[in-house]
């Protein structure tokens, strides 16, 4: 009886191992999930305007406006990658948050190479 007893906690205890390293693995794979941004553009001292009009501040680095709030902190490492038809690979990769415009629009770690058309890709923030 106490051996019937004993692999029922046992086995209750793998279960609850697993679902929380199911519940971990979620949660990291759904923060390191790909968002869209509409543009890239400088984020220059010079008050440069970007996209839709809002200004920027911060050297310069290339910066991007997202869709959606990105909720990212200066030193969060990001991927990007932008839509087909892009003029500016250097963008593309893995870089470092190193401005945070709005939250909206935030800039990395790749300095700006030049005006282009309108260019949309996608984000994702590494771990």
């Amino acid at each position: 009886m106490k051996s019937k007893v004993k692999n029922k906690k046992r086995t209750y205890t793998i279960l609850i191992v697993v679902l929380g390293l199911v519940l971990i693995l979620g949660y990291f794979m759904w923060f390191m999930r790909w968002k869209n941004f509409t543009d890239n553009g400088q984020a220059g001292s010079l008050q440069v305007k970007f996209g839709d009009g809002d200004y920027l501040n911060g050297g310069g680095a290339v910066a991007f406006k997202s869709i959606k709030a990105h909720k990212l902190k200066v030193g969060d490492k990001v991927e990007i990658k932008q839509n087909e038809g892009f003029v500016y690979p250097e963008y593309n990769g893995k870089a470092v948050v190193s401005y945070i415009i709005s939250d909206t629009i935030f800039a990395i770690d790749k300095g700006f190479k030049g005006n282009t058309v309108l260019n949309p890709g996608k984000y994702r923030r590494l771990f």
